[in-house]
């Protein structure tokens, strides 16, 4: 009983050995079965290497868009400086008057920037101040002004080491020396505690102003140097029983957008503390925050 298996198998073998010499020997049959396993082979080894092709093609696409997103922040960054630039360079060309004075001028627009990281914020309205990662060991210093790529956000009121804390022009304490861009008509902007909102002061009735009117620094008080964008006029309100126009004003600035701020070192804003004009913007910004 156990012996007829045995046989059976022997047969079978035999048969299958006899066959395979016999295709080899007439028809090639060993590359034939070659190629036949090669060919059903081929999706095995395929299926088994797709892991590793599909890590291999993750691990590529994640690097190009890290490169990518790197590259977009550089572009944007780069950009916001270039339109930093180019706000002093316009005010500089609608100063001058002749070719060869432009060219000397433009030496002095090269003001230094450096970008800062915003770290926290705070926007209520009694007080609006945004800390940043940069201090005293970036040379960031009181009364520094701060820019975004649209206009003035505010100045450095406190700092330390390794941050610095930015009010901003919307802050209720802050007044600002601004001029009309179309007709250089100086103005003083007072911030309100509204991010969207300036008060434009001590314009009479026959002052020449219109809504719509650009705002631009004066540089007067050397707080901000000149030429940059402030604010654009959006209401203007006459009171027979007042003195002066109700002018509000939208800041230009993106004040709660953003990630960074700039903060520049100009090179016009150089001079020695002058106690009598210290005095004088002191008490200026007390009258009208005495007189909301």
């Amino acid at each position: 009983m156990r012996i007829k298996p045995i046989v059976g198998q022997f047969i079978f073998l035999l048969v299958l050995s006899v066959g395979l010499m016999f295709l080899d020997q007439f028809f090639h049959g060993r590359n034939w079965l070659k190629n036949t396993f090669s060919s059903i082979s081929k999706p095995v080894y395929r299926l088994v290497d797709f892991p590793s092709q599909t890590s291999d093609w993750l691990i590529d696409w994640f690097n190009d868009r890290r490169e990518l997103t790197q590259s977009l922040e550089q572009l944007e960054l780069e950009n916001a400086i270039l339109k930093v630039k180019l706000q002093r360079l316009q005010a500089e060309i609608r100063s001058q008057n002749k070719l060869q004075s432009f060219m000397r001028s433009t030496q002095n627009i090269a003001d230094e920037i450096l970008a800062a990281d915003i770290l926290n914020v705070n926007l209520e309205r009694h007080a609006q101040r945004i800390i940043l990662n940069k201090g005293q060991s970036d040379n960031v210093y009181l009364g520094q002004p701060v820019v975004d790529d649209f206009g003035i956000v505010g100045q450095i009121t406190d700092l330390s080491v390794a941050h610095s804390i930015v009010t901003l022009i919307t802050d209720a304490s802050q007044s600002t020396p601004v001029m009309v861009k179309r007709n250089g008509l100086r103005a003083l902007v007072n911030g309100t505690g509204h991010l969207e909102k300036l008060d434009v002061k001590y314009q009479g009735a026959e002052a020449d102003i219109k809504v719509g009117d650009h705002l631009l620094s004066s540089g007067i008080g050397y707080r901000f140097p000149p030429g940059y964008p402030v604010a654009v006029v959006d209401d203007i309100q006459s009171d027979n029983n007042e003195s002066f126009l109700q002018i509000t004003a939208r800041p230009l600035a993106q004040l709660n957008h953003g990630k960074q701020l700039l903060l520049i070192w100009p090179k016009t804003l150089q001079r020695t503390p002058n106690p009598h004009v210290d005095s004088v913007l002191e008490s200026i910004s007390m009258t009208d925050g005495a007189n909301p």
